[in-house]
């Protein structure tokens, strides 16, 4: 058994985030507790958090609405994606020193039912990779192209939004590698666009200072057949008129509403959905197992360069949350959980 710690640090929801939220962050409140947590019920594990995402979908999961997490209440840990190690079980399944990933909190100890967790199904060189292109991130990519794209040709006229985000550099690697050679995105700064084209985009409209609409009708004369989008509302609305008779439209993140949790815009083009018979499809991470195992093959044997950024430090985790929502990374954040004999063991190695 793992030799048990003094104390252990998490963020718990000190109250349902404000129309501030997320350039005030007073609905989380970092708190230590003593030893590493309540005894194990039958069923339970013990795990010693490693990495956890910071998505901007949480604004969801803390706000006390029902989604595909249950909502959280005051007091409660937050939730996030995350993987670490067992240090004690009593669950029938899981063993001392198993990695496991899926849904777990911000914390360094995490306690509980592991009905959200799964077994890493194998080694790669990054643990915190099953987080990105292993993990959500990259499963809910690729899962997506296998339920909603495949029927696409190779020189079909696909557009991603929010392409530099986690999920659109995953989607353009696997595409470009997959043999698509007609992929647009939009993003929000030129350095993020270039980025985008290096993963094999033929052109990136920058939202803030092209008009979308236009770049996407002067690059895709004959009409968008298939549009990726994380966003939502406006980015969504410039995208309609562009799109070509019974396209498809793959809804994956709604980015635009989390910070206007009380005053959405909706989607004005509405209309155009209707008379160019686009079709709509909401795609998730979770409930697709059977895809699971399909996804990893997948992904292992294509030539991927990953799509994290490491953050250091659990006490960061609200401020990185902050950060993704106002554009600041290319990629998927995620924070590493520094743990005090982390640091003592870093400190003997510089020692030597």
């Amino acid at each position: 058994m793992t030799e048990k710690p003094k104390a252990y640090k998490k963020w718990v929801l000190n109250d349902f985030p404000g129309d501030e939220f997320p350039g005030k962050l007073d609905c989380y409140k970092y708190i230590e507790s003593e030893g590493w947590g309540r005894p194990l019920e039958d069923g339970e594990v013990r795990v010693k958090v490693e990495f956890v995402t910071v998505d901007p979908v949480s604004r969801v999961w803390i706000s006390g609405a029902r989604s595909y997490l249950p909502p959280i209440k005051k007091g409660d840990e937050i939730p996030s994606f995350g993987i670490g190690k067992v240090v004690e079980s009593r669950h029938g399944t899981f063993k001392l020193d198993d990695v496991l990933v899926g849904v777990l909190t911000w914390t360094e100890y995490w306690v509980g039912n592991p009905k959200d967790l799964q077994l890493a199904p194998f080694p790669i060189p990054k643990m915190e990779q099953y987080l990105s292109i292993y993990g959500p991130t990259g499963l809910t990519a690729y899962i997506s192209y296998l339920e909603e794209m495949t029927h696409l040709k190779k020189d079909s006229p696909i557009v991603v939004s929010s392409a530099a985000g986690g999920i659109g550099v995953a989607l353009f690697q696997f595409l470009h590698a997959l043999g698509y050679s007609n992929l647009y995105g939009i993003a929000g700064s030129d350095e993020k666009c270039r980025h985008v084209e290096k993963l094999g985009a033929n052109y990136c409209i920058n939202y803030k200072k092209q008009d979308v609409t236009e770049q996407l009708k002067k690059h895709i004369p004959k009409g968008v057949e298939c549009f990726y989008d994380n966003v939502g509302e406006e980015i969504m609305d410039a995208v309609l008129p562009a799109m070509k008779e019974h396209s498809k439209v793959v809804m994956c993140g709604a980015t635009a509403t989390y910070t206007k949790w009380k005053d959405k815009l909706g989607i004005k083009n509405y209309s155009m959905a209707i008379f160019k018979r686009i079709q709509f499809k909401g795609i998730l991470y979770f409930g697709n197992p059977k895809q699971y195992a399909k996804a990893f093959v997948g992904i292992s044997q294509l030539n991927l360069k990953g799509c994290e950024v490491i953050l250091e430090g659990l006490e960061n985790a609200p401020a990185t949350l902050r950060d993704n929502y106002f554009g600041k990374f290319i990629g998927k954040p995620i924070v590493r959980v520094y743990l005090e004999d982390r640091k003592e063991d870093d400190d003997d190695e510089d020692e030597q």
